[in-house]
């Protein structure tokens, strides 16, 4: 949201070529704007929260009311939401009712010059409607930490391979527009929290404790290790060794070659790991919200 606000990304770029000069860098102050959160689930009243010391107005809608939510945010319909609203973030989970809730409709009924904000799921955003919206400028800024059709993309090194996907391509390249790989939930905390879940399940599962590596072996993993639900998937140079239960996930032997696939498929609104071996529910637990916290 602040990115979005104050330009970071065209500040960024400019500093690329040396041009300082603040000419095109007028931003917004957060605390004068109205903030819209979609969905109060577990995430999107941890948003409300942090987004209040801000001073912003906090308006919310959800299929769930929160009355710890309610003392912080107002609650209200979707369209006066989207009416009312000069920022609006998203956290839910996909549904059929959920799917492309913001399409060329949705941006009809919302201010001219929009902040949308999307670290939840991508589909709940029509790409076509968000193209026309940033060129017409009913879209003032655009930032997501996920898009529609990011399978076979994100959490994947792509840097000598032609991706087909046009619409990412031609998104991208706008200078109001903040895309990122689907990483707002990749922070050491949460991976930590979920190899502490992992743990617990494993030993509720079998009544044994596994024999488990220092978890300093994580800094020593080269590539650095990407997460995913059922562990982590460690690059070449793996520290641990061969072990009954490492990193991997998988017991894998020193110097074994990383999968090169995404360590998240979707599949009937649940969460995957690769081998399949566990579910996670899309949204953590307030089921209706969704992602990460937004950038």
């Amino acid at each position: 949201i602040l990115m979005s606000l104050r330009k970071y990304k065209q500040a960024l770029w400019l500093q690329q070529v040396n041009d300082y000069a603040l000419e095109h860098l007028k931003g917004g102050v957060l605390s004068q704007k109205t903030v819209g959160v979609v969905g109060t689930g577990h995430i999107g009243g941890r948003v409300i929260e942090l987004l209040s010391g801000f001073g912003c107005r906090l308006l919310c809608h959800s299929a769930d009311y929160d009355p710890k939510v309610a003392q912080i945010a107002e609650y209200t319909d979707l369209d006066t939401l989207y009416q009312s609203s000069d920022i609006l973030t998203f956290h839910v989970p996909l549904l059929p009712s959920t799917k492309h809730m913001v399409n060329a409709e949705a941006l009809k009924k919302m201010k001219e010059g929009v902040v949308l904000i999307n670290t939840a799921r991508g589909e709940l955003f029509e790409t076509e409607a968000l193209i026309g919206g940033v060129e017409n400028r009913k879209i003032g800024a655009l930032a997501m930490d996920v898009f529609e059709g990011e399978d076979g993309i994100y959490h994947m090194d792509r840097t000598d391979d032609i991706i087909r996907n046009r619409d990412m391509a031609y998104l991208r390249q706008f200078p109001n527009v903040i895309l990122t790989q689907h990483m707002a939930f990749y922070t050491q905390l949460s991976m930590d929290s979920m190899m502490g879940r992992d743990i617990v399940t494993t030993k509720r599962g079998t009544g044994m404790a596994p024999s488990i590596p220092s978890l300093d072996c994580r800094t020593e993993l080269s590539p650095p290790v990407l997460p995913i639900w059922g562990g982590i998937m460690a690059g070449n140079g793996c520290s641990a060794g061969p072990r009954r239960w490492c990193p991997a996930g998988r017991g894998c032997p020193r110097g074994s070659r990383p999968r090169q696939t995404p360590f998240f498929r979707r599949s009937g609104g649940r969460f995957h790991s690769p081998a399949g071996q566990r579910e996670r529910p899309e949204d953590s637990p307030g089921r209706s919200g969704g992602g990460g916290l937004p950038p």
